[in-house]
């Protein structure tokens, strides 16, 4: 799970950004965190902002960096993502650390980037589960500069390795260029990482942390189990039933048998997709495929070496009219597209732009409340403009976090913790009185001629 998020000179941020997931002195709303033997920690939290003040840039940051752990600098786009605010923070490292808690234990991984020049400057993972000062923290492995060349030390003995793989290892660090993290060039061979690392797994648990639990969505984008999700009749009934429960219009969702030319694709386009479908499920693992096409949502599978086509379809009073995701409404498709946070994988760490996009207030209210509830041990943190959220008797203070840009144009992140706030305070109506910042300046209107 996320505990901490930490960043500095990237786009409006110039300075060290802190975000905490770790629970503050709040008594309130117990049931909003999840409990370790040590601490405790969120479930969910909200951020706010005015419109450009750097909500998006605080969520792009976790995406850009996520991208950089899995990929070769290379292929991101990180050209010009410096703070521009000082021409003097275009020849500065860009730094990003993130504290994770896994598999009880909790580590410190961090990089920093010369951005434009596409250059991994320093990189580390610390394990400070015991870290009650610093010669209690193990350096698992430290990547840096030393007199212009690159240097990585690596903590053998932590990871308890055969000489073989730590021989590996050190191939691994002389062949390492300065566009790849070597956190990302170790788990380049999974067997080798699955089958030389004898009791310690961290550098593969850090790895998939990144590509498999962290997920940042989109504000048009949806989960990644979105499709596999899909393929799942219980899914489209729990769908139905809340899709109705909140007034959408929607009583049922269900699969109705359909033709290849529902799939609304030109004919070439259509047969070559659905020959490559035919062929990769004539292996042993056929589960299925989804087509998603600007139209619908498509369930393909292969029965007596014929395709079955199945189109998710929409019941509103009758069921005998069935209507396409395409015929339902902005809000409703929304709800469809982040449902599965609510029905999905365990130990998952979702990040949303602007949650409320399209969504009424009561949808969102009731979303978040609905997630707090759930006990998959997943987390949430969602930018959102939705004030509603802003009350104690749903979210704890350090729950909620604003982000404004100062005098100079740089961003500022802090929290409602830092403020004294009584726990029956209205904070959404002080909110909106500017009392704690982070709100739209209007230093004009525009008259009527």
């Amino acid at each position: 799970m996320l505990l901490n998020f930490r960043f500095e000179n990237f786009k409006s941020f110039e300075s060290l950004a802190e975000f905490s997931m770790v629970s503050g002195k709040v008594k309130l709303h117990e049931e909003n965190l999840y409990k370790n033997e040590n601490f405790k920690y969120l479930k969910f939290s909200a951020m706010y902002g005015p419109n450009a003040g750097g909500k998006s840039t605080f969520i792009d940051a976790i995406g850009i960096s996520q991208a950089i752990v899995l990929n070769d600098l290379n292929v991101v786009a990180t050209k010009d993502k410096y703070n521009k605010n000082d021409p003097a923070n275009s020849n500065k490292v860009t730094s990003f650390e993130y504290e994770i808690l896994l598999n009880d234990k909790v580590y410190t991984y961090g990089f920093s980037v010369l951005m434009n020049k596409k250059k991994i400057i320093s990189e580390y993972l610390l394990d400070i589960t015991q870290s009650n000062s610093v010669d209690e923290v193990v350096e698992i492995f430290v990547r840096g500069q030393e007199d212009g060349l690159q240097s990585i030390i690596v903590d053998f003995d932590y990871l308890k390795v055969d000489k073989d793989t730590e021989n590996r290892i050190n191939v691994y660090k002389e062949d390492l260029e300065d566009t790849t993290l070597f956190l990302k060039s170790l788990n380049s061979n999974k067997k080798i990482i699955k089958t030389k690392f004898s009791e310690e797994t961290v550098l593969e648990d850090i790895f998939n942390w990144f590509e498999n639990t962290l997920e940042v969505i989109s504000p048009d984008g949806t989960t990644k189990s979105f499709n596999l999700t899909y393929l799942d009749e219980k899914y489209l009934s729990a769908l139905g039933e809340y899709l109705n429960a909140f007034d959408t219009g929607v009583t049922k969702v269900r699969f109705e048998r359909t033709t290849e030319e529902a799939l609304k694709l030109p004919v070439k386009i259509r047969e070559k997709i659905l020959e490559k479908i035919t062929l990769d499920m004539k292996g042993d693992n056929n589960t299925g495929a989804l087509i998603n096409s600007n139209s619908n949502i498509f369930k393909i599978e292969l029965e007596d070496e014929n395709l079955k086509i199945d189109e998710i379809r929409f019941v509103h009073n009758s069921e005998t009219i069935t209507y396409s995701l395409e015929e339902e409404s902005d809000g409703t498709r929304r709800i469809i597209d982040i449902f599965t946070i609510l029905m999905g994988e365990k130990n998952k760490v979702y990040i949303i732009d602007e949650l409320d996009r399209s969504l009424h207030p009561n949808l969102t209210y009731n979303f978040v409340k609905q997630f707090i509830q759930t006990t998959n041990s997943s987390q949430l943190i969602v930018t959102t403009h939705e004030d509603r959220l802003l009350d104690q008797k749903l979210l704890r203070r350090d729950q909620i976090w604003f982000v404004e840009r100062n005098e100079f144009g740089n961003s500022e992140l802090y929290s409602l913790e830092d403020y004294k706030v009584r726990y029956d305070k209205d904070i959404m109506k002080e909110y909106l009185n500017g009392r704690y910042g982070s709100v739209p300046k209007f230093d004009f209107l525009f008259g009527v001629m």
